[in-house]
């Protein structure tokens, strides 16, 4: 148990406290003494090109505690954390014990006020994002409610009466897209949407997959999260080839006309910490890009936890990044070693030139070898 599910119990469960610590008692040392090293780190020297205000500027390159999320390690060693064995990956965990009462104030659906569209001044977003491993609707649900759009949130595979390539009779905020994997010539339709990108990112070892489960959930009729031995069965055959598609999709966007406008950083945006921050900073964007976007920080709080959903943000925790429910999908040993070397490579030729996702490629390698979960 973490040291946040230690004081979200201690706040829950009241009058219970004295049982509560006397049989925690061992647990509750072992979180002191992790508070004690995260005060020393307190004194350590920071990197001033990381210590920005708003989301992965915040993210320390020496040791910074966030509830949540491993710390990366430059020069503080502690004991590493166990990989996942093959009982803990089948997911009997106990309950989580996150404090979502923050929330209890929000009503239940966000209102939505269309604009009429002799009113629209406004040109897409791109929306990318590797090989559909973005969980199907999300867009929807964060970017319909903080635009106030009925269908803000498109995909330029999705061909209507009306609507073609994002283009729509409809007001259009966001354009869903897994450009280069389906190459769509984005720089020749650099006039008909806003300079700036969206770039839905997120850790490869959840990516790929989520990639493989969503392919089969969308077009082979698979519902819910498929069998362990099918993944086991294509894992192998998957991991390099697809590791290189997650790094190009990356890549294309850096290379073509456009700038980024932000890293949605998936791990970041289903935290219940750093959630809503996510979600502000795209209402900045979206209000940047001429939108009228929600601005106020408990409205977007509240957007937030209901497109999220409450069993979401649980889940995420307990599966560990992964939003599926049944397994976490195991990775062998060799994969393990892969994306170490292929995050570091992947460092060494993006130095200098991009400060955010340097931190961030950095941040999964760590992720990787404390939490990947290696089958025998």
């Amino acid at each position: 148990m973490s040291t946040v599910g230690l004081i979200a119990s201690n706040e829950t469960k009241g009058n219970n406290k004295s049982s509560f610590f006397a049989k925690n008692q061992k647990l509750m040392m072992a979180a002191g003494a992790i508070g004690c090293i995260f005060l020393v780190s307190a004194f350590l020297p920071d990197d001033p090109a990381t210590n920005t205000d708003d989301g992965l500027r915040g993210f320390q390159k020496a040791v910074q505690v966030v509830e949540g999320e491993e710390p990366v390690l430059d020069f503080l060693e502690l004991e590493p954390e166990p990989v996942l064995d093959m009982q803990e990956a089948k997911v009997d965990l106990e309950p989580l014990l996150l404090d979502l009462s923050a929330f209890d104030h929000c009503p239940s659906v966000d209102p939505v006020v269309p604009m009429p569209k002799d009113e629209w001044t406004t040109k897409p977003i791109w929306f990318p994002h590797f090989h559909h491993s973005m969980p199907e609707h999300l867009d929807e649900k964060l970017v319909n409610p903080i635009t106030r759009t009925v269908s803000g949130a498109k995909d330029f595979y999705t061909s209507a009466p009306g609507l073609h390539q994002c283009i729509s009779d409809t007001q259009t905020v966001t354009c869903n897209n897994i450009h280069p994997k389906v190459d769509m010539d984005i720089d020749s339709q650099y006039d008909n949407f806003y300079s700036k990108y969206i770039f839905f990112v997120r850790n490869p070892m959840m990516a790929i997959p989520s990639s493989h489960n969503s392919k089969l959930n969308r077009f082979h009729s698979v519902v819910g999260q498929t069998p362990e031995n099918d993944w086991q069965s294509v894992r192998d055959g998957w991991v390099k080839p697809m590791f290189v598609q997650w790094k190009n999709s990356i890549m294309a966007w850096r290379d073509s006309k456009y700038e980024l406008g932000m890293y949605l950083i998936y791990e970041d945006l289903m935290d219940v910490h750093r959630g809503p921050k996510v979600l502000k900073e795209m209402a900045q964007l979206f209000d940047e890009a001429g939108f009228d976007a929600e601005q106020d920080e408990e409205a977007i709080k509240c957007i937030w936890y209901n497109s999220i959903g409450r069993e979401n943000i649980l889940n995420h925790e307990k599966m560990l990044g992964h939003e599926y429910h049944e397994y976490i999908p195991g990775f062998r040993e060799e994969h393990k070693d892969f994306f170490k070397k292929e995050l570091d490579k992947f460092l060494k030729e993006i130095k200098g030139t991009d400060e955010m996702l340097e931190t961030l490629l950095a941040r999964y390698k760590s992720r990787i070898d404390l939490k990947i979960r290696i089958e025998v």
